[in-house]
């Protein structure tokens, strides 16, 4: 269970708030919504019969990695910042040793 996030999970493990978790797994379709489909987040893998979805870790690392590499400002270093920059808090909430 260790190599996969839950939906509740991606605030902390992206340090990113749940209202842009949120646009980022559902697009608007509007202007800003257009923005958010740009940044191509990750699909979950799986998503249960009521509606829980799952995604690989690796999969959200290498998004975070990407977006952090064509954002240059403040912004986009934050994205990502307990999967990247804090492994231990990751792997304590991911339950890895």
């Amino acid at each position: 269970m260790n190599a996969v996030a839950f939906r509740k999970e991606l605030p902390w493990l992206l340090g990113l708030s749940d209202i842009y978790i949120a646009q980022l797994i559902a697009p608007a379709r509007t202007a800003s919504g257009d923005k958010h489909r740009a940044l191509k987040f990750p699909k979950p893998f799986f998503t249960t019969r009521s509606g829980v979805r799952i995604w690989w870790v690796k999969d959200l690392e290498s998004w975070a990695s990407d977006v952090r590499r064509y954002r240059r400002g403040a912004a986009g270093r934050k994205i990502g910042s307990t999967l990247l920059d804090r492994p231990e808090i990751a792997n304590a909430l991911l339950g890895r040793h």
